[in-house]
């Protein structure tokens, strides 16, 4: 079985109205899509390599955080 690039990847979430994240094992965001990142209130461009936690409340960032 071939692996999907990131270019088709993104290709496939952009061509998705609902709010996709993909993210590692770490939480590390992977790839997003227009939608999330609107919700998010950044860009997809900024979203990407940030951590899914600096999105949350920081209070509950602490507590997800301190769980990994």
């Amino acid at each position: 079985m071939a692996v999907m690039g990131i270019e088709t990847l993104q290709t496939l979430i952009n061509a998705n109205p609902e709010a996709i994240l993909i993210i590692d094992t770490d939480g590390i965001v992977l790839a997003a899509n227009k939608s999330v990142a609107e919700r998010l209130n950044t860009t997809v461009d900024r979203s990407v390599g940030t951590c899914q936690y600096d999105y949350f409340p920081p209070d509950i960032a602490k507590k997800k955080r301190k769980g990994r």
